[in-house]
């Protein structure tokens, strides 16, 4: 009689495992196809990539044209690479580089539309369509020339990053701070009266301070993290976040390793473990509303950890922001939405 009874105990743990086990993987397939299924419906923008231009003979090597319709990527934010190019050469060098992403996108059949507004075509019928914003980030841009600005709103540059080097010369060093010069000043306005956007993630805080103050638009910090989670020169400080976020801006977070951890770790540490850090930290003081990822690929996010290496990592990202019970809008904002917003004014 005690076997039998053994027995049954052993055959109704044995069931209540069998079922556990079940539930979990059915509950963690549901999650599955629920994620993918969401995910296509989101519009998933890179804020910030060199990926697609060639640069002293590399071709791209993170996220190339013809990949991005994989990784459901349906819009990114194009860097035209820093390059210290020659103040005369500058807008040469950016028509050689929009002429071969042209040439790249038609020798992969791609449907490529150059846009200084992202809209959403998720709601209409259209077939698979890359949207690319042109953006400039080259040290020599203005070189002191106010004319520029004009020359490069006309080959469609829409957004661009200020950098106080002394090629253009925007900024002095007064009482061991920057501050504008007239130029700089000067600067600022042109480019808002072009309605062309201003990156400040090159800036130090106090001319990041200042930009958001002076700028009669709002400004974007396009491929930085937080300087709470990883100190970093190029990370954001919650002083500089405070005045971004009044005045309508968005911080875009980066993959490089050293603006993740505040060093360089090895490659094989979880780095979307620690983006999604940032990403709790400013979600918890700010909102999810003013956040989104702008991975710097062929710039510093050449340097990211082995699993942000590819662009097919913006999936893993999304699924992890739900295991962490961020709601569908939530990370439907944080992966595309609020560049979306930003940069088409879209709610």
């Amino acid at each position: 009689m005690q076997e039998v009874s053994s027995i049954k105990f052993f055959r109704v743990i044995t069931l209540i495992l069998t079922m556990c086990f079940l539930s979990i993987n059915n509950v963690s397939a549901q999650n599955n196809k629920i994620t993918d299924a969401v995910y296509k419906d989101f519009f998933v923008i890179d804020g910030h990539t060199h990926d697609l231009v060639k640069r002293n003979g590399n071709v791209p090597k993170q996220s190339g044209i013809d990949r991005l319709e994989a990784a459901s990527i349906d819009g990114v934010v194009l860097f035209f690479p820093l390059n210290r190019a020659p103040a005369e050469s500058v807008i040469r060098q950016i028509q050689i580089d929009i002429d071969y992403v042209k040439q790249i996108a038609a020798q992969k059949n791609m449907n490529v539309k150059f846009v200084d507004k992202f809209t959403n075509h998720k709601n209409s019928s259209d077939s698979y369509s890359l949207q690319i914003l042109f953006s400039g980030e080259i040290d020599g841009l203005f070189n002191g020339d106010l004319t520029r600005v004009d020359q490069l709103k006309d080959i469609g540059i829409s957004l661009v990053v200020l950098d106080a080097n002394d090629q253009d010369n925007i900024a002095d060093e007064i009482n061991n701070k920057k501050q504008f010069n007239e130029f700089g000043r000067k600067l600022i306005k042109k480019l808002n009266e072009n309605n062309i956007t201003i990156d400040i993630s090159h800036l130090p805080e106090e001319l990041q301070l200042e930009a958001i103050q002076v700028s009669t638009q709002p400004v974007i910090a396009g491929h930085a993290n937080t300087m709470a989670i990883a100190e970093n020169g190029r990370n954001i400080s919650d002083k500089v976040m405070k005045e971004l976020f009044n005045q309508g801006g968005v911080l875009l977070f980066t993959f490089c390793k050293s603006y993740l951890f505040g060093i360089d770790p090895d490659v094989n540490v979880d780095g979307i473990e620690k983006l999604l850090d940032h990403v709790d930290y400013v979600a918890t003081k700010y909102g999810t509303d003013k956040i989104g990822i702008g991975t710097d690929y062929g710039g510093a996010g050449a340097n990211s950890t082995k699993d942000m290496y590819d662009i097919e990592c913006f999936g893993n990202i999304a699924e992890r922001l739900l295991e962490r019970d961020y709601s569908v809008e939530q990370v439907k904002q944080i992966m595309g939405g609020n560049i979306l917003k930003f940069f088409s004014f879209e709610e």
